[in-house]
């Protein structure tokens, strides 16, 4: 059994994990669907695959812009 004090701190310390192909299909949907479908998930830290360098650079930029919270890779 756990206080809710307790449960409030364990929930305080979990963290959203996803990845996602985002070439699966090889459709370009661009950094601002992406951003939308990782925001909805409101996921903490992000895997990409099939990604290529200035893809990550637009999602995060958006990602910042929607958020307001900084990602960094």
């Amino acid at each position: 059994m756990t206080s809710p004090r307790t449960q409030s701190a364990v929930a305080a310390a979990e963290t959203t994990v996803m990845t996602w192909n985002i070439a699966g299909g090889a459709i370009d949907a661009g950094a601002d669907r992406w951003t939308e479908h990782i925001n909805m998930l409101l996921a903490d830290v992000v895997g990409l695959q099939e990604v290529c360098k200035h893809q990550v650079y637009d999602i995060e930029m958006n990602l910042e812009e929607v958020t307001g919270v900084s990602w960094e890779s």
